[in-house]
């Protein structure tokens, strides 16, 4: 048989069809393997650029800045700590300041209709001081 008999058309047509299946595996293939090449190296390089994370020790933190950014004690109706975020439940949102919440070491925070989750924060310690001003703990 003549290789240069057969038309360039068919031969590929013929080789398409034969080996379609192992083709759309192989670039699956290298797609999974570049996906998870991206993957660890972005998780390796936020691992190192990632902050240390600084704790809040009593002697270093503001009560009454505290206190005063979120509209005062009484504002204040319960709290919660939920894994890193501290919830604050506000009688009236609108007195929570958010310039100064920044200046006790607040990292970010969420503001919603009725509460405050507030991220930063040693929230055991927080926890703590609210529990001796008598402010409710939400389980």
């Amino acid at each position: 048989m003549n290789l240069f008999s057969a038309s360039p058309e068919n031969s590929i047509n013929s080789f398409l069809r034969q080996y379609a299946f192992y083709l759309a595996l192989g670039i699956a293939l290298i797609i999974l393997i570049v996906v998870t090449i991206l993957l660890i190296v972005n998780f390796v390089t936020n691992k190192k650029n990632s902050p240390k994370e600084t704790k809040e020790t009593s002697a270093s933190f503001n009560d009454e800045l505290f206190f005063a950014s979120l509209g005062g004690l009484e504002n204040i109706t319960s709290y919660q700590i939920k894994g890193n975020r501290l919830y604050l439940y506000l009688k009236d949102v609108d007195l929570f300041n958010c310039e100064t919440i920044k200046n006790v070491g607040v990292t970010s925070f969420i503001k919603m209709s009725q509460k405050v989750a507030l991220l930063g924060l040693d929230n055991q310690n927080i926890a703590a001081i609210l529990k001796q001003y008598n402010v409710p703990n939400v389980e």
